[in-house]
């Protein structure tokens, strides 16, 4: 199995890649990212994909990653020309959250912009699970 060696080919891959190639190009990153960063950095790594602590738990949510989802909610998956635009006056945290999406292949702009084909597909699970939330809520 070949490594992928850096970040950048690696979010090349998995954001322009088909679906079969983005988990081959995950699986592969996360091979090379443990043996060579060792499990400490791992758990913080910032790359995109669903992560275990070293306790084989699942991450919990940060205010980071709800910021995140925040923004991804905020989209119309409905029309792909349509698109978000963070101005420098919003809040810190959602200037923030849009340049990590952005760092992890999610959306096109620092500033927002459009999703990406990844972004789309995430943007999708996240609009999903706040209704399903929402209406267990409401039940």
């Amino acid at each position: 199995m070949q490594l992928i060696q850096d970040k950048d080919r690696f979010h090349r891959l998995f954001t322009n890649g088909n679906r079969t190639q983005r988990t081959a190009a995950q699986l592969r990153y996360t091979a090379k990212t443990r043996s060579q960063l060792g499990a400490d950095h791992y758990r913080r790594a910032s790359c995109p994909g669903a992560f275990l602590e070293e306790s084989g738990a699942p991450m919990s949510y940060t205010p980071e990653l709800i910021a995140e989802l925040e923004i991804l909610t905020l989209f119309n998956l409905a029309n792909t020309q349509e698109g978000l635009k963070v101005h420098h006056v919003a809040a810190p945290k959602a200037i923030a959250a849009a340049l990590r999406l952005h760092d992890k292949g999610l959306i096109t702009q620092v500033d927002g912009g459009y999703l990406t084909s990844l972004g789309h597909e995430a943007a999708t699970h996240a609009q999903g699970l706040l209704t399903i939330l929402n209406v267990a809520e409401t039940a």
